[in-house]
């Protein structure tokens, strides 16, 4: 992609002009859109009288929290104006805006975990021998077998 002159241009731009910051993965920026995420509370996406706000006037947490938006166009038959009765043509009547949101609940888990609240646990009730084997960094470790008896 940094071949293409118009990527290159724009990514030197924003050396240039310092903006670079903007594009980077920090735990910190991680942690903010996941926050945004778990307290995002849905009655902000509208005003006070219950109507949708605007995209582009949504605040800022708020917007940022959206997965996704999908419009979908509705259309019905209407008579013509110029041959009233007779004719039917098929007009846009409105349309329905759906708001996706990521997973409250995974997000909720993934704070937990990121805070150290929430650990996984295994119990094990083994009598007798057992055999572990270890993989660390994608090395498999297998145990030294104790020989048995003979």
């Amino acid at each position: 992609m940094l071949r293409t002159p118009k990527i290159r241009g724009a990514l030197e731009g924003r050396l240039k002009q310092g903006r670079v910051g903007e594009l980077e993965l920090t735990i910190e920026r991680l942690e903010e859109e996941l926050a945004r995420i778990t307290y995002l509370d849905p009655r902000r996406l509208c005003d006070a009288e219950g109507h949708y706000i605007p995209l582009h006037e949504l605040p800022e947490d708020v917007a940022r929290a959206i997965a996704g938006i999908d419009v979908e166009s509705l259309f019905d038959w209407v008579d013509d104006e110029k041959e009233p009765g007779l004719k039917k043509k098929r007009a846009r009547v409105g349309s329905v805006t759906k708001y996706r949101f990521p997973s409250k609940v995974e997000a909720i888990h993934l704070g937990m975990r990121r805070r150290g609240a929430l650990v996984d646990r295994a119990e094990l009730d083994v009598k007798g021998n057992i055999a572990v084997s270890i993989t660390i960094n994608g090395i498999k470790r297998e145990p030294k077998r104790a020989k048995e008896p003979a």
